[in-house]
């Protein structure tokens, strides 16, 4: 019996197989941040459909007698991202080209790169996921407009969670504009990005789900994603021209700490 994949279906050979599979993996990984920084439990495989929460929710009324509750789960979200491939090119990768167009299936990786990010740090409602800076139970920080004044709010972003007994390491996570914003702008020959990377002991991360920014603790044990089957290409049909395939990943999202995290806001929000 074929599985959902169905990759034995596909006019595609292992060399070629292998080839996807590696493009698809340099590709996630690369453009991943929530990883880097969050507890990974997985891969658990198709069947999982839900996460135990640890928690009951006792009915109001008792029936016949008896007094009963739900126990509450986080249920998986099960994602899926189709694309297409030209037959030719992929049938040269097995000739043994090395500069197949593999356009199509760059793309939609780097959409599911950024599901999955947009999830851990956003939230995703319809998913049931609330996202690190949604559950963060401190007050928003505001980055200045002037980057050479970063390294002050950083501290005290540090001494904030501090403050609530959540201890190191820290990392901090930018957008984009404001990730390269704080990496070309130096003052006096010091840059701040250098500051704050002696502050942190670490360098900052960049994710192209996040706006503004934010300052988390990394030891471990406050934030968690756990994952059913990871990211894998799977065969949906073709013709004598094009190959139709997708990605698909399950997953769910959970802060275990609210304290943990602290929103940094773009400069002008």
């Amino acid at each position: 019996m074929p599985d959902i994949l169905k990759r034995d279906h596909a006019p595609i050979s292992q060399r070629a197989w292998g080839e996807l599979d590696a493009q698809a993996g340099t590709i996630f990984r690369g453009c991943l941040t929530g990883r880097k920084v969050v507890d990974f439990e997985g891969p658990q495989g198709w069947s999982l459909a839900a996460v135990n929460l640890g928690k009951l929710k006792v009915a109001d009324k008792k029936t016949n007698g008896v007094a009963w509750g739900v126990r509450e789960v986080l249920p998986i979200i099960e994602l899926r991202r189709p694309f297409a491939l030209k037959q030719m090119e992929i049938d040269n990768i097995t000739r043994g080209q090395e500069d197949v167009d593999l356009g199509p299936l760059e793309e939609a990786a780097l959409a599911m790169a950024t599901f999955e990010d947009g999830a851990i740090f956003n939230g995703f409602q319809d998913g049931k996921i609330n996202g690190m800076l949604d559950a963060s139970s401190h007050k928003a920080l505001k980055l200045p407009k002037d980057v050479n004044d970063w390294p002050e709010v950083i501290s005290k972003a540090v001494k904030t969670l501090t403050q609530f007994g959540i201890g190191g390491p820290y990392q901090l996570i930018l957008g984009s504009d404001e990730y390269f914003d704080l990496k070309h702008t130096a003052k006096h020959g010091y840059p701040p990005k250098r500051a704050i990377a002696e502050m942190l002991d670490t360098e900052p991360l960049m994710s192209q789900a996040v706006s503004g920014g934010m300052l988390l603790s990394t030891r471990g044990g406050d934030f968690k994603l756990t994952v059913g089957k990871d990211l894998s290409i799977g065969y949906a049909s073709h013709d004598r021209d094009n190959v139709e395939l997708f990605f698909t990943e399950t997953f769910t999202f959970r802060v275990v700490e609210p304290a943990a995290v602290i929103a940094l806001k773009k400069p002008g929000n």
